[in-house]
């Protein structure tokens, strides 16, 4: 029988499984903190209701990540309509 077989384990830390720091801290190397992003207004495209939609894209560095998506929404529905007006 082997001397660690009644060993106590349990104030054993668990291992960490995928995902940890490189330095062995368990905090996920994926996580940082990153700060305000300057995003610069794209290069006009040469239609202003386009140039004008794609502008509003800037205020995304401003705003909580958790309003990015109606801004997108909002970007994506005015490309959406202004291709829908060269149709008619």
């Amino acid at each position: 029988m082997s001397e660690d077989a009644g060993a106590d384990t349990s104030a054993d830390p668990a291992p960490i499984v995928g995902g940890g720091a490189p330095d062995g801290g368990g905090v996920p190397s994926a996580v940082a903190v990153i700060g305000p992003l300057d995003v610069e207004p794209p290069a006009p495209s040469g239609d202003a209701h386009v140039d004008a939609v794609l502008a509003t894209l800037s205020r995304v560095g401003d705003l909580p990540t958790e309003a990015h998506g109606s801004v997108y929404e909002d970007v994506h529905r005015g490309l959406r309509d202004t291709l829908a007006e060269l149709d008619r």
